[in-house]
């Protein structure tokens, strides 16, 4: 199968191609930032003398957030009919947030 075909039920409307790509593209964007979250960051935090054993521990505590977090994110997601809103939305509000955190004080 291909992102050209997409499964569907009796009934419902596929996605539109355009859709799919949008989405997909959506996710590699969210795969890049995920997997260059942990050496930014650990880079960060050693040149704020923090311990390797520190790191380690703050990046798995991170993990572990982000996969409990994927339960209620999924139902939220799942419960909300305009999903292009939501993501307009939290996109910039969680962006908006880490760099506020990052910010020098």
């Amino acid at each position: 199968m291909s992102i050209a075909e997409p499964l569907h039920s009796e009934g419902t409307a596929a996605p539109s191609r355009r859709s799919l790509f949008a989405l997909s593209w959506l996710n590699f964007y969210l795969a890049g930032m995920q997997s260059a979250f942990g050496p930014i960051a650990a880079a960060y935090l050693a040149a704020q003398q923090w311990t390797a054993k520190d790191i380690g521990f703050v990046l798995s505590i991170g993990g572990i957030a982000g996969l409990i977090s994927q339960i209620p994110g999924g139902e939220l997601l799942d419960a909300v009919r305009a999903k292009r809103l939501l993501d307009a939305v939290m996109g910039p509000a969680l962006s908006g947030q880490l760099m506020w955190l990052s910010s020098e004080r």
